[in-house]
Parts: C-alpha cells; structure tokens; sequence
C-alpha cells in the first residue's frame, strides 16, 4: 500500500510540473487579482442593418461577376463556332454569306 501511495505522489507531482512547464505565458498573482479587459464594442442596430445590407451587397457583386463570366464563356463559344464556320466556308472555296442565305429564305417565301 504505501509503495501504491508513493507512486501516485509521484505521478502527481509529475503532472504538476509538466502544467508548469507546458504552460505558454507566465500569469503573475497581480494579474489574476486585477484583470485588465478590453473595451468591448457594442453593434448598434443601425451597424447591423448596414452590415447586412453590405453582406447582401457583396453576394449581389458576387453573383453578378459570376453571371458576367459566364455570359462572357458564352460569347467566346459563339465566336469560336463562328469562326469554325467561318474557316470552313474559306477551305470549301465555296462560302455563303449569312445575307446571301437570307435573301435566298426571302426568295423561297415570295414563291410560295
């Protein structure tokens, strides 16, 4: 019994040291006695209501740039089919323009 007494002073007094080294910063007895708090700041209601407004502001932003990318990835395609289009018609040597395929259309109509 006395050798299990031993041992959990012991371990004890292990434990005590390793809280002491392990801890990060010193605290002084006058420092716990008198504890210096920071200011706290209080958020008015109307600092809310502008927080907010700014929050959902900033997803509008947000949303907008993203439909703006995409609209833009948009125009990129149709100017890349366009393109395609294009450089098909010069390597068939026989190109068609979008006028002359629209007079044809108007042509066909007063036929009928």
């Amino acid at each position: 019994m006395k050798t299990l007494t031993k041992m959990l002073s012991v371990w004890c007094w292990c434990m005590c040291m390793c809280a002491v080294v392990l801890a990060k910063d010193a605290v002084t007895q006058e420092e716990i006695l008198n504890p210096t708090l920071e200011p706290i700041t209080q958020i008015t209601s109307d600092q809310k209501i502008q927080n907010e407004k700014n929050k959902i502001q900033n997803e509008k932003n947000t949303q907008k740039e993203i439909d703006d990318i995409k609209k833009q990835e948009i125009l990129n395609r149709k100017i890349e089919a366009s393109n395609l289009i294009t450089s098909e018609q010069v390597m068939d040597e026989n190109p068609t323009s979008i006028i002359s395929t629209q007079e044809n259309i108007d042509m066909e109509k007063n036929r009928t």
